[in-house]
């Protein structure tokens, strides 16, 4: 494994370490922007009945496995389209989440009110 493979790996150790002694928000943004993965796009939700009211227009929530007894917060980390993945900044830019914009991707956290959960209870979570 090359130097710059190990110093890369360890910067990530350490911000995965940090969820411990951050808040959820600012540890996963940090470990995006790690990733590469940085954008002004965010919006502050908190609760998870505030979660579901802006994006679970389905009732995808309501089902079993998305488990959302358990969920203690729910933070919009980012929403990463075009314009941050290709670094390309334009003179009007728009820092707004956009719900409808198709051509994007959002990443969000969850904190669980437990401390262990398997696997595919946390791959049902995800799904829904």
């Amino acid at each position: 494994m090359s130097d710059q493979s190990l110093k890369y790996r360890k910067q990530l150790g350490m911000l995965i370490h940090q969820f411990s002694h951050m808040p959820l928000k600012e540890a996963a943004t940090e470990l995006f922007a790690g990733l590469g993965y940085a954008s002004q796009r965010t919006l502050a939700l908190g609760a998870p009945s505030t979660f579901a009211r802006q994006f679970d227009t389905g009732a995808y929530l309501r089902h079993p496995k998305a488990m959302l007894e358990e969920w203690q917060t729910v933070e919009l980390i980012c929403q990463i389209t075009d314009d941050e993945l290709s670094k390309i900044r334009f003179m009007f830019k728009d820092a707004t989440v956009t719900p409808s914009l198709l051509e994007s991707y959002v990443f969000f956290a969850i904190e669980l009110n437990g401390t262990q959960y398997s696997r595919s209870k946390l791959a049902g979570i995800t799904r829904q």
